[in-house]
């Protein structure tokens, strides 16, 4: 057995040998066509007008035609299956992306309702802590003028006291709600020297004014 080499292989086709007939004649002696009356007749014609050397070679074309039309035909209703196909899913994408823009304005409305919650609850806070801070405030100055009320008594009564171990013990009283009311004005960045001046000359009730900035 002889193998051939790839480069001994000819792909070109085979040139024709002189005298031999064209591949529409080769083989048409035997072969039959059966072909409507109106078409032959159309042939025949076309054969007297010398487009075709003779009836085979107008047959042998118009067998040949009808192959490529049945195969362009084909393709065609690939093609026009294939246009169907994109047009159900075009039509499905559509439903898709209009469902997807009812669901987007349905968000936008749910957004602007939790916009509006959030501005109510902003407002609710802010109130509470206005109420909050108002009732710090209230409690503080409860405490300081308890202080205030608890000094001046004890004052008051070092003045009565003839004892030296009760007024000593006064003394350490004062001393440390004296440092309570200091701590509470030095939060509060209140002048304490103004503040025990006021108090030890004009009394509570213009320390109560001074506190509360009348």
């Amino acid at each position: 057995m002889v193998v051939k080499e790839i480069d001994d292989i000819n792909f070109l086709p085979r040139k024709r040998k002189p005298g031999r007939p064209p591949k529409w004649k080769q083989g048409t002696i035997t072969k039959h066509y059966r072909i409507p009356f109106d078409l032959e007749a159309k042939l025949k014609q076309l054969v007297k007008e010398g487009k075709f050397e003779s009836e085979t070679e107008a047959i042998y074309h118009y067998v040949m035609f009808a192959d490529k039309l049945e195969e362009l035909s084909d393709k065609i209703k690939k093609l026009e299956t294939r246009v169907e196909i994109l047009e159900a899913e075009n039509k499905a994408l559509r439903q898709k992306i209009t469902l997807l823009e009812n669901e987007k304005e349905e968000l936008k409305k749910e957004n602007h309702e939790l916009l509006k919650e959030l501005e109510t609850l902003a407002e609710e806070n802010m109130r509470l802590k206005s109420g909050i801070q108002g009732e710090v405030q209230k409690v503080e100055e409860v405490d300081v003028f308890g202080l205030i009320k608890e000094y001046l008594e004890i004052k008051e009564k070092k003045r009565k006291v003839t004892t030296e171990g009760e007024l000593l013990e006064l003394d350490k009283r004062q001393k440390k709600v004296q440092e309570s009311i200091n701590a509470f004005l030095e939060e509060k960045s209140i002048d304490k020297l103004l503040f025990w001046r006021t108090l030890n000359l004009k009394g509570i009730d213009e320390v109560r004014k001074m506190l509360r900035g009348e």
